[in-house]
């Protein structure tokens, strides 16, 4: 099987070492080709819009840096593509490891998606207006709520968000992107 992984980073080094690693230990090179594309200092959206188009192989692996991705979840949402539009593990919180979560409060929130390359055209470019939120809740009506769930990750929460470095900055763009999809987007889909 051929993989792309888009691994878009604000270069905070304990995660992402964390998440290389990870992956290191999944088995990735077992996998007949695997790429990984680090996007760094981007926002999300913009990163995933880039790459996405760019990614080489046959299934394209969407995963945040501060995740940790439980063995054989790889696989199976490979194996779940096969049937459905996307894939993506159920995962557990920082202050929880024990419950397992589809989504964040209001704003649908996956971490780890995948999806086959020859589907990327129906699922993307995800409006450039979306900086950093709202692009799981787009994905989600794109596939026409065609998404399947298997496997497991851990998501330890974002320290981009609650950085002091990036906080104030990343407030407003959650706000705009809070606005843009409530007044121009989500009425098109209801």
């Amino acid at each position: 099987m051929k993989l792309s992984i888009i691994l878009p980073t604000l270069m905070q080094w304990w995660f992402y070492n964390d998440i290389i690693k990870n992956l290191d230990k999944l088995g990735r090179w077992e996998w007949a080709e695997c790429e990984i594309i680090t996007i760094k200092n981007k926002l999300v959206n913009e990163a995933w819009n880039e790459w996405v188009d760019r990614a080489k192989w046959d299934y394209i692996l969407i995963i945040n840096d501060d995740i940790i991705i439980n063995k054989w979840a790889i696989e199976t949402m490979m194996s779940l593509l096969e049937h459905h539009t996307i894939s993506c593990p159920y995962f557990t919180k920082s202050w929880d490891n024990q419950t397992l979560y589809t989504h964040n409060w209001k704003n649908i929130c996956w971490f780890c998606f995948m999806f086959k390359k020859g589907r990327k055209d129906e699922l993307f470019p995800i409006p450039s207006e979306l900086k950093l939120r709202y692009w799981d809740n787009r994905l989600y009506y794109k596939a026409k709520r065609d998404i399947w769930r298997w496997g497991k990750i851990h998501h330890r929460e974002s320290k981009t968000l609650n950085s002091k470095e990036h906080k104030e900055r990343l407030d407003k763009i959650i706000v705009w992107d809070s606005w843009f999809w409530r007044e121009m987007f989500y009425p098109i889909i209801k």
